[in-house]
């Protein structure tokens, strides 16, 4: 399985491709418009990197909390865009969170209803949308956070337009058992967001690198992955700390590339 890598500094994507990663993760900026990003896809495309998937980026919403209509309303058209400037990248996966609120019945109209509108622009491009487990304040639920709350969505659409992004870090951030969760997810997942983390923080660390806190058994991971008929890339998700200089961000991502392969080719 080839792998990829969520980065957004142009400065390292030589050293990702030398170091053997097929492509990138790209997130839109919701300071910019959508079309100012295929630029920055161009340089990763010009070097040989694929844009394995990107992921879309909401617009600040001040409306009700619980106004998922109008949240709705101001995300769709930018969502849109996003969802067209993915295609023109040449790439066919895009990863959004679902509408987030700790009442269910609201997180699942919020979701169903922007999916609806977005239907016709995922048929049309080609692009897979693959909704996000997600957490909320306090790394707390707000709905879609459960393998079942994300089966609810697939099987809801039962569209070849429609998976799932499985985030490990978030599951982790819930106390969830990963494992059991890809099992139930198998056969949905069109994304991954790949990373380790504590119970306490979000930080999208290296698989393997919190020693005794690690929680995940990525070689069964892998194994569970690959008999569910995954199609897509070993997508990790790792962010390293911003006061790294642009060799030591390299070094960085060449230790998560060589723990990939620890985990894909089984070399431990």
């Amino acid at each position: 399985m080839d792998i990829s890598v969520h980065c957004l500094k142009e400065e390292c994507f030589p050293a990702l491709k030398e170091i053997g990663f097929v492509g990138i993760d790209l997130s839109f900026d919701n300071k910019k418009a959508p079309e100012e990003m295929l630029s920055q896809a161009e340089k990763a495309l010009d070097l040989g990197l694929k844009i394995c998937q990107t992921h879309l980026w909401p617009p600040h919403f001040s409306g009700e909390k619980d106004d998922y209509e109008g949240f709705v309303e101001a995300v769709f058209p930018i969502y849109k865009r996003q969802i067209e400037a993915t295609a023109k990248m040449g790439c066919h996966t895009a990863v959004m969170h679902p509408y987030g609120n700790a009442d269910f019945d609201l997180a699942k109209k919020g979701t169903v209803l922007l999916i609806e509108k977005l239907l016709p622009t995922l048929q049309k491009t080609g692009v897979i949308l693959s909704v996000e487990n997600v957490y909320g304040e306090n790394y707390s639920s707000v709905g879609f956070a459960t393998a079942e709350d994300m089966l609810y969505i697939t099987e809801h659409f039962n569209s070849k337009y429609v998976g799932i992004c499985f985030d490990t870090g978030h599951a982790i951030l819930l106390r969830q058992n990963v494992l059991e969760m890809l099992k139930k997810l198998s056969g949905h997942i069109t994304a991954l967001h790949l990373h380790t983390t504590l119970t306490v923080a979000d930080m999208h660390s290296i698989p393997y690198s919190i020693k005794y806190h690690e929680t995940i058994r990525w070689k069964e991971f892998y194994d569970i992955l690959v008999e569910g008929g995954y199609k897509g890339t070993f997508n990790l998700e790792i962010k390293p700390p911003l006061e790294y200089s642009v060799p030591t961000r390299n070094a960085f991502f060449k230790m998560a590339y060589e723990a990939s392969k620890d985990i894909i080719e089984k070399r431990f």
